[in-house]
């Protein structure tokens, strides 16, 4: 019993580690209608440039992945269409096929 209790504490603080690795986003928000659809958002975090990005929200694109010279940034070109109701979505990130 102790094993297994041990081994979920381990599981949680590894998940949120794993979870806590981006720690910052610019801009911030943003608003859908704007003239201009394309948006760039510039993400900073421990090794966030050595993932792969995905985003599952209805009207919004990654065009773009963009790496910089530090594996610490990313920069991700978006497409937010006119019909794009709002909400708050994730962008999920893979490292080597695996989420993190």
């Amino acid at each position: 019993m102790r094993n297994k209790i041990t081994r979920l504490v381990f599981f949680l603080l590894v998940s949120l580690h794993a979870a806590a690795q981006i720690e910052h986003v610019e801009p911030l928000n943003w608003w859908v209608g704007m003239k201009n659809q394309n948006l760039q958002l510039m993400i900073h975090g421990n090794n966030v440039g050595e993932t792969v990005p995905s985003i599952n929200f209805a009207g919004v694109t990654i065009k773009k992945i963009n790496k910089a010279d530090s594996k610490n940034y990313l920069f991700l070109d978006l497409l937010i269409s006119k019909n794009t109701k709002p909400g708050v979505f994730t962008i999920h990130f893979k490292k080597d096929g695996n989420a993190i």
